[in-house]
């Protein structure tokens, strides 16, 4: 899916997303990488990126892979598809992200997360 059409798909969902949620979510697109695209105004920062099959769905921020981290694996049937930001040389692995086919996925993703404590 190309940036543009996603972006304007990620902005309609979050005018839905505040219109029942009164009005929590803010849209953010990197002006440097495009296709970074995210949603704040929860715990952490849910990020929304074009692939190849799709969309990945990650999670930004210790806090919010705690609470979200299981949330996710129940609804994409699986463990993450890898991490964002892995840092081998210290063992760290951060932002774990799924890639998914479906926009109903990361719809539902993305009003789990507009629930979540800041």
């Amino acid at each position: 899916m190309k940036v543009d059409s996603l972006k304007l798909r990620l902005q309609e969902l979050v005018g839905e997303v505040n219109a029942t949620n009164a009005g929590c979510l803010k849209f953010h697109q990197q002006q440097k990488t495009e296709g970074n695209m995210s949603f704040i105004g929860g715990n952490g920062r849910l990020y929304v990126q074009p692939s190849s099959l799709g969309y990945d769905i990650s999670l930004s921020g210790k806090s919010l892979e705690k609470e979200m981290y299981p949330f996710m694996r129940e609804l994409c049937g699986s463990e993450c598809t890898g991490y964002k930001q892995p840092n081998r040389s210290i063992g760290k692995k951060d932002q774990p992200f799924w890639r998914v086919e479906s926009f109903e996925l990361v719809k539902e993703a993305v009003y789990r997360y507009s629930k979540t404590i800041k």
